[in-house]
């Protein structure tokens, strides 16, 4: 997002007179990280904290009702107060995934870590997979192409041990 020097027109604004604002996402699904790059007027900067205020405010609704939480003990997902119904496979494989972030796994591992063999077709990842980000209503397992598979960076997951 850019923003142009206040009082000026788009044309006489000069590449040194704009902010470049770039906003992600914290790598542990955390806060909101900003970076402010180039000229900045001191006249817009409340008006650029309030603008900025306003999308964490809007951020953290929305990821508060995304977050995934994971009870092991009891092989329960909710989504926000929603259970959701995950077969055994399904379970197991976001389950893994949570617990190995940035890291991508072909499927033959997938098969050996979450199957325990390797017997059974590498295409029944495919669909194990698809059908999770079905169910779960959105993209919790990003697909590295022509390598495998990786939890989605967006993915926010809380894992919930019980004692």
């Amino acid at each position: 997002m850019s923003l142009n020097r206040p009082g000026l027109g788009a044309a006489a604004t000069s590449r040194a007179d704009r902010v470049r604002v770039v906003v992600r996402r914290g790598s542990r699904g955390g806060g909101v990280h900003v970076t402010l790059a180039g000229w900045a007027n001191p006249a817009s900067v409340p008006r650029l904290m309030r603008a900025l205020r306003s999308l964490s405010a809007a951020h953290t609704s929305l990821v508060a009702g995304d977050t995934l939480r994971i009870y092991p003990g009891a092989r329960v997902v909710k989504r926000g107060e929603e259970v959701l119904d995950l077969t055994r496979r399904e379970f197991d494989l976001l389950l893994f995934f949570v617990e190995h972030p940035r890291r991508v796994f072909t499927r033959a591992q997938l098969l050996s870590f979450v199957w325990g063999h390797v017997y059974t077709s590498q295409r029944n990842i495919d669909v194990h997979i698809r059908r999770l980000r079905a169910k779960t209503g959105q993209p919790v397992v990003a697909t590295v192409y022509r390598v495998g598979y990786r939890l989605h960076e967006d993915t926010v997951a809380t894992v919930i041990r019980e004692t």
